[in-house]
This record gives C-alpha cells, structure tokens and sequence, in this order.
C-alpha cells in the first residue's frame, strides 16, 4: 500500500501470522509490512544466524532501510518487543511511535524462569547426534507454553535467543526510547505475569497504556479489534503532531 507504514516483528518462535487478524483490525489507509526473523517460519538463519538482542535489532533497521521506509511505527510482540527496543533506540528518528504487545519486562518472567537450563541446552543443540533427541522434548514443552506450529529451526532458534538474552541490555535499550510508546498485556498472560508488565508501562516514554483483563500472551490475536481501535486513534494523533 501507499499509506503511512506500520511494521510488525513478532515473537521467538513466531512469524507472520502472529498478526494476521491484527493488521485487518487497523485502518485500511496504513501500508502493513510483517518482517519475519531469520531462522523463524522458514526465513534462512544464515541470514542472521546470532541469535543476540543487538544484532537483530540492527537487521531491522537494516531491513527497513533496504525497504526504503524512512518513517514508520514499529509494533513487537513478546520477544519481537525487545528486538524493537534495539531498533528504536539505535535510531529513532527512523520511528513516530513504538508499540509493545506483551514484551518482555526488565526481568526474567515465569516462562524465562522455567527455560532455567538454556545455556546448557544452547549448546547441546549444536551437537547434531544430541540435537535429534532433545528435538522432541522441546517440542512437548514449548506445545505446553502454547507454542505450535514451528518447525525444527525455529525451536532451536528460540533456545539460542532465550539463553543469549541479557534482560539488564534490554532494560538499558528501554530506558534510551526517546519515542512515544504504547504498551500492552492481559491481566492473564501465562507467560509474563501482570507485575512485570506494569513496571515496563512505568520505564516507558508516555503513550497509550493498555492492560486488558483477559486476552493471554497473544493479545494480537485475541484483543486484535480493541488494539487496532487504539492505535488507529493514537497514530492519527502521532502524524497530526508532527
């Protein structure tokens, strides 16, 4: 489309369909651009094959560049939230505004708490002959989590991004967004609980703060219409001001 651009990165695992009810929910007059992650619903890992924060928060400024998008509102989901923080941060005149749907916190939430062991099994999943036995343990683990439908890469990827992660880098990457942000959970996400949300609504630059009674981890799913209302409302009122 030829209307002002919002781009969407989407969790670990994830891909694109993580917001195909998300985007109908916004006003048809936005060109939507789904980026898909290296190593995640078939995208080459050798693309980007470091699975660490700052790395691919640099691809996606890298990404928009190549797009030649000088202008745009990023929205990221879950771990997507955090690369976006790296994007941001790096360089922010290339952003109007920064969305935040169940991101990650400034610390470690109960799903992350659970992956205790992702160093351990970073590195046992680059030994092949071990790789193809744990394989489907991490699969029953991460169905649990409610996380289907990835194949073999992309759960592998997933174990080098969560035992790569450095929540204080992530802090230090919020605490530098200049941009307006808006942020947004459920009161009942399995994944990150309510209070860790609530600290990031704080650290955040001003902007819509959206805590939904219900929804779970996937409010770009299950809340699509209520966050398509907002932030069709808030980016009207981002472009009239600049």
């Amino acid at each position: 489309g030829e209307g002002f651009p919002v781009v969407a990165v989407h969790g670990v695992p994830g891909s694109t369909r993580d917001f195909r009810w998300f985007f109908p929910a916004l006003n048809a007059s936005y060109s939507c651009i789904r980026l898909v992650l290296p190593g995640f619903a078939g995208a080459p890992l050798r693309t980007m094959p470091y699975p660490r924060l700052m790395p691919r928060g640099r691809l996606i400024n890298e990404a928009l560049q190549a797009l030649a998008i000088e202008r745009c509102l990023l929205i990221g989901h879950s771990m997507g939230g955090a690369i976006a923080c790296v994007a941001v941060a790096l360089e922010p005149k290339r952003y109007v505004g920064l969305a935040l749907l169940a991101s990650l916190g400034l610390r470690p939430h109960q799903s992350f708490r659970a992956f205790s062991g992702a160093t351990a099994l970073s590195i046992a999943f680059r030994i092949p002959a071990v790789s193809g036995w744990l394989l489907p343990r991490l699969r029953r683990d991460c169905e649990r989590m409610g996380f289907k439908g990835h194949d073999d890469q992309a759960l592998i990827q997933m174990v080098h991004t969560v035992a790569s992660f450095s929540f204080p880098q992530h802090a230090k990457n919020v605490r530098r967004l200049s941009v307006p942000t808006m942020v947004a959970s459920a009161d009942d996400d399995p994944l990150i609980e309510q209070s860790i949300s609530q600290e990031l609504y704080w650290q955040c630059p001003n902007g819509p703060r959206l805590a939904f009674p219900d929804g779970g981890h996937n409010i770009q799913k299950t809340r699509a219409v209520e966050l398509g209302i907002a932030l069709d409302a808030w980016l009207k009122q981002l472009l009239d001001g600049s």
